[in-house]
């Protein structure tokens, strides 16, 4: 069990009735990226949307406020609590692939999608602040599509390689990622794409083409 905590720094959500989730503010894109370093489960494409229904949706990251992209059943209250968290966390991830792209099913033109998907209000899933919201107020599952959906159907159309790595080789291990500071930088693919002199040369491997929505 969980040790009580001010509401304003931890929220315990119970799991079972001998086991209580605590998560301060913010740990969620500690505790997801733990959980794609350890299991490879989340390395996959389906396992992936599963973490983040899991953990940062079914657990209550306020999409809404962090994106600033209010509904009418989610009016702003204090702007401060606008953040890029989950685009904070799919760089993580971009990162991690980048060292280890072999234990990765998904590519990293999938995480630009999915932060695309964030801002674009295309897809319900990023919709409200929480599930109350999306299921009882916004009613997604019945107005909208879910972005999953749409990934997993364009992983299985004519051209699959746009979100599924043809070099995936499935690992059981953990991976150990280096973290030292000149192992990291910009991630240039989602911050950098729309500047043609930034793409990487025509004559190497890597496209950057259609990370658009």
């Amino acid at each position: 069990r969980c040790r009580p905590m001010p509401p304003d720094i931890a929220r315990c959500r119970p799991m079972s009735p001998d086991v209580a989730r605590c998560r301060p503010r913010g740990l969620e894109k500690v505790c997801s990226l733990a959980q794609l370093l350890l299991d490879p489960h989340y390395r996959t494409l389906e396992g992936l949307a599963v973490l983040v229904e899991k953990d940062w949706l079914s657990f209550g990251h306020k999409f809404a406020e962090r994106t600033a992209a209010h509904s009418s059943t989610s009016p702003p209250k204090n702007n401060a609590e606008r953040s890029p968290i989950f685009v904070q966390w799919l760089e993580c991830v971009a990162h991690v692939i980048r060292q280890a792209p072999r234990c990765f099913e998904f590519t990293e033109a999938f995480l630009v999608f999915v932060a695309d998907a964030l801002h674009s209000g295309l897809f319900g899933n990023f919709l409200g602040n929480s599930d109350y919201e999306r299921k009882m107020k916004l009613n997604v599952k019945g107005r909208t599509v879910s972005v999953w959906s749409h990934v997993l159907q364009q992983a299985r159309s004519s051209q699959p390689d746009r979100f599924r790595n043809p070099l995936f080789r499935p690992y059981e291990g953990a991976i150990w990622p280096s973290v030292t500071l000149r192992d990291f930088g910009l991630w240039r693919r989602y911050y950098l794409r729309h500047s043609p002199s930034s793409h990487p040369s025509p004559l190497s491997e890597e496209s950057w083409v259609d990370d658009l929505i």
